[in-house]
This record gives C-alpha cells, structure tokens and sequence, in this order.
C-alpha cells in the first residue's frame, strides 16, 4: 500500500496499479472505483429549527431548538442564540448569548 499526498480536496479520483521488474510492466489492473479526496470538516450547512417557545416569567423565556449536523461538519461545540425586541428592526440591536455543549 502507498499513500498518495498532494491530491485536490473534493475531487474524484480512479487508480489503477502495475507491478514492475526488470523485464518491464505488467499490464495495469482495472481501473479502482471511483475514490473522493475527503474534504475535511466544513461549518454547519443548515440551522437550528426552533421547536418550542413559552414564557418562563416575565423576564424569562424557554426556547427549544433541534439541530441535527450533516455528515462532514466538524463536531458542534454549542449554539449562538440571538435575539432582540420585535419592535426593532435594526440588526445591530441583536444581542448575543452562546449556549456551549
């Protein structure tokens, strides 16, 4: 076996291999299936979905999300939630809290 460095990210590849000697090549072996470079962990390529919402107290509110992460993302190490009052419509007026985990 061999490793095969400086191939593309994200790109296909096919292999085919020859024994050699001092008489020449063989004949090469059948064409591999197709193989893809791996391309390494990506962000996140979809959101949360806000499932559930419900008034805690006054100051409080209960939100509950699911999130299920695609094949390739790296591992989530938690969440942003973002949030700002409805009568604003001004994104600078978010505020930003990070749930971890």
């Amino acid at each position: 076996s061999v490793e095969i460095p400086g191939l593309q990210k994200g790109t296909s590849y096919k292999f085919r291999v020859r024994a050699v000697n001092v008489l020449g090549d063989s004949p090469p072996s059948a064409a591999s299936k197709p193989y893809a470079v791996f391309p390494g962990p990506t962000r996140p390529e979809e959101g949360p979905y806000i499932t559930f919402t419900e008034a805690i107290n006054e100051t409080t509110i209960m939100l509950k999300w699911m999130y299920t992460p695609s094949t390739n993302s790296s591992p989530i190490h938690g969440f942003y939630i973002y949030y700002r009052p409805t009568d604003s419509d001004n994104d600078s007026d978010y505020k930003k809290d990070m749930v971890e985990g």
